[in-house]
């Protein structure tokens, strides 16, 4: 009869442990939005849960209404990693109110934000312009694209939360009356693009945008002033609205970027714990997207490439086992 020493023993049961531990996780599949920070961040997430604990990952890319009615409806996408609230607050209400969905993390990103945008240098050019009052009573500083003699306010794609958001800002301000049209950016590329076209030609620009974002490293801008309090009643209840009849002014809503998960899916406990702490700057968060547009690559190259360079992410947000398993794959 063959003895077995308790030392082979002890790393034999280690070895099933770590094993075990790494397949606990099942099938997940994460939801990313069309826009950088969020495949980032996504596949970031999906490289941790799939070498870090055995979790068999997909990906499903669309707008957050979109994700979030799937979410609600079919139990999937089980994770959306960066999911901006402030647009979706009453559909997220309804989700985690019928028990199908739980914010795991209220502040994935540090320092996000959101809103209407000017370019920075409006501070010296025009000094007046001080609030959004101030800039709608001068439609002619910011053409339209399509008609000159009206204001353009650049709105984001359909399909974005913001999207709905802005327009009923737009129409809440009456800005339709005051010389102003929505000018339809068609896309995200679109909405950067617009961005990048007034800057080449020195021109004023009005429109949503948000923070983190390369555009925002490349263009200096700055938040616009509503110059009105924050109406949180008005916000839920009508400018979060698709299609709202009487929209009111109020401010923008305070930023809020959360991660999101399904209540059905059942995660191991320090994989549901690396979700519900670890946190991104945009210190962090910058270098990576302007990596990912001058190299021209994705956001699963781009986590791989994060990682690189910061191995000490890990162990912030992980069992130093599982922080060793991931940097592995990694090396």
């Amino acid at each position: 009869m063959h003895h077995i020493s308790k030392a082979a023993v002890a790393v034999a049961a280690g070895v099933i442990s770590s094993i075990t531990q790494a397949s606990e996780c099942g099938a997940i599949q994460i939801g990313q939005m069309t826009w950088a920070s969020s495949e980032f961040v996504s596949q970031l997430d999906g490289f941790v849960l799939e070498h870090g604990f055995g979790c068999d990952v997909s990906y499903v890319t669309s707008g957050p209404i979109p994700q979030i009615t799937s979410l609600i409806e079919k139990g999937r996408p089980h994770l959306i990693p960066e999911l901006w609230l402030n647009s979706v607050g009453p559909l997220v209400e309804e989700g985690v109110n019928e028990g199908r969905m739980q914010v795991v993390n209220d502040q994935p990103i540090g320092g996000a934000g959101e809103g209407w945008f000017v370019p920075a240098s409006i501070q010296e050019t025009h000094p007046a312009l001080r609030t959004l009052q101030d800039i709608i009573a001068r439609p002619d500083l910011f053409p339209h694209p399509d008609d000159p003699s009206k204001g353009g306010f650049h709105t984001c794609p359909v399909g974005w939360a913001c999207n709905i958001t802005s327009t009923n800002l737009f129409y809440a301000f009456g800005m339709d009356e005051k010389g102003w049209a929505l000018v339809d950016t068609g896309s995200g590329a679109g909405l950067d693009a617009s961005i990048a076209k007034a800057a080449s030609r020195d021109e004023l620009w009005l429109g949503y945008y948000w923070a983190p974002t390369v555009l925002l490293s490349e263009y200096a801008m700055t938040p616009v002033d509503f110059g009105v309090p924050f109406d949180a009643e008005m916000w839920s209840e009508c400018i979060a609205v698709e299609g709202c009849l009487d929209p009111q002014p109020t401010d923008y809503i305070p930023s809020q970027v959360v991660t999101l998960m399904a209540n059905e899916i059942a995660l191991p406990h320090g994989a549901k714990r690396y979700l519900e702490t670890r946190q991104l700057t945009l210190e962090q968060l910058d270098p990576m997207l302007r990596f990912m547009k001058v190299n021209q690559i994705d956001g699963e190259e781009a986590a791989l490439e994060f990682l690189i360079r910061q191995p000490d992410f890990l162990t912030l947000w992980l069992d130093a086992e599982v922080a060793d398993r991931v940097a592995r794959e990694v090396n």
